[in-house]
């Protein structure tokens, strides 16, 4: 008995020191990945200039421009799950009066090969919502999945979700 005692106790201490010498180094600092890690690379300028002309197209209200920007089949998910297609989420969000703003920060991406990259940025939206109208401020994240359409690039995929605040979880 004393033999499984001290086996135990030597797996759980080998375990442990295994699990610890692989655990992610960092400490989250502000410019890093989340909640540990190595901070993330720069945004590629392709990717910025994306994200950039993507914000400055929801700005002037241009639909057409942002519709471009999107794939044929691209899908717009939401951080609840639901699908719609790009198309129509790229028509509310053009919509209204006077025009929302748009703002992006923290962007970062990644070239996966020379025809699909990331982008995802932090944003703020500000403008008239709900019936009747409240002026409001959302925050959010925003994330894109490019393919290379010719020279320009396309989203297949776009991922928005808004700032959660649940007490005592996030807060």
């Amino acid at each position: 008995m004393k033999k499984f005692g001290l086996m135990s106790i030597t797996l759980v201490v080998t375990l442990a020191i295994v699990l610890a010498a692989q655990a992610p180094q960092g400490g989250g600092a502000p410019g890093g990945r989340g909640r540990g890690g190595p901070p993330a690379p720069p945004t590629p300028p392709v990717l910025q200039a994306y994200a950039d002309n993507l914000a400055a197209a929801i700005n002037k209200q241009d639909a057409p421009t942002l519709t471009k920007m999107l794939g044929t089949d691209a899908i717009y998910l939401d951080e609840d799950g639901h699908a719609i297609p790009a198309t129509v989420w790229a028509g509310r969000i053009t919509q209204g009066t006077p025009p929302k703003v748009f703002a992006i920060s923290g962007s970062r991406g990644q070239m996966i090969d020379d025809n699909t990259a990331w982008v995802s940025f932090n944003y703020t939206f500000a403008g008239m919502f709900l019936n009747p109208p409240v002026q409001k401020t959302l925050n959010g994240t925003a994330s894109f999945v490019l393919k290379k359409n010719g020279a320009d690039w396309t989203a297949l995929m776009v991922h928005g979700a808004l700032k959660q605040s649940v007490a005592g979880l996030t807060q």
